[in-house]
């Protein structure tokens, strides 16, 4: 199912609020009870363990019910989920960029498509301690050794 699609079904499901002028509020309100209901699943999860049985189908169900209510925020405000799901793609793969783990480099490395030996190192130990010079104390000196020592 597509998101449009998805939120086309979920607005014909909604029940008219009663209260005048807070048909923007109810599914804001609504979002923020099933989130508080899918931390309750969580924390059944920690104090029970395996004894959580229903676990995933809980968290599934928590998970729906706050999709629901996204879908009836954006509709609320004229938006439309794809376009939301989209634009979040873009913002998440322009700050972190698409993360291929079978390289060693990472896609989101601002220097990434510098040449390797302008690259700075991934991996790095910095030691801080003080430099001593004839008997007494300078500022801290910043010693940097690459990954292989």
């Amino acid at each position: 199912m597509q998101l449009r699609e998805y939120q086309e079904i979920s607005q014909k499901t909604e029940m008219k609020v009663r209260t005048a002028g807070s048909d923007v509020i109810v599914p804001i309100l609504g979002l923020a009870g099933e989130a508080g209901e899918l931390l309750n699943e969580y924390k059944k999860k920690l104090r029970d363990g395996d004894a959580h049985e229903h676990f995933t189908d809980r968290v599934a169900e928590e998970l729906g019910d706050i999709l629901w209510y996204v879908a009836a925020t954006a509709t609320k405000f004229g938006l439309d989920l794809e376009d939301i799901a989209e634009r979040n793609i873009r913002k998440t793969q322009a700050r972190w960029g698409t993360h291929d783990h079978h390289t060693l480099l990472p896609a989101w490395a601002f220097d990434a498509k510098c040449e390797e030996s302008e690259r700075l190192p991934r991996q790095f130990i910095a030691e801080f301690r003080p430099l001593f010079e004839n008997g007494g104390t300078q500022d801290a000196c910043f010693h940097r050794w690459g990954a292989d020592g």
